[in-house]
């Protein structure tokens, strides 16, 4: 369940990259409360469109793995450990 929510947080960021218009208009492309926004738009800062689609790329690939594709059998916890570590790796 982390990883889809953490799917759904990065892809909000990267739209980020892409909207164009006031508070407003970004929060409602997001589909957050204008609050919120802050938080995105200093994530979107921190990470960049780089960081922010290896981090889609990644979530992907350890989603695949965590139902045992390409994988030799880790457990969920310790997948999870790794994923964190490469996603806020420089």
């Amino acid at each position: 369940m982390v990883i889809p929510s953490l799917y759904g947080y990065f892809s909000k960021i990267n739209l980020l990259f892409g909207a164009k218009g006031g508070e407003k208009e970004m929060a409602a492309a997001l589909g957050v409360h204008p609050f919120f926004l802050k938080d995105y738009m200093s994530a979107a800062r921190n990470f960049g469109p780089g960081g922010t689609e290896r981090a889609i790329l990644l979530l992907a690939q350890y989603n695949l793995r965590s139902i045992g594709i390409g994988d030799a059998g880790n457990e969920d916890g310790e997948l999870m450990k790794e994923l964190v570590y490469r996603i806020l790796r420089p």
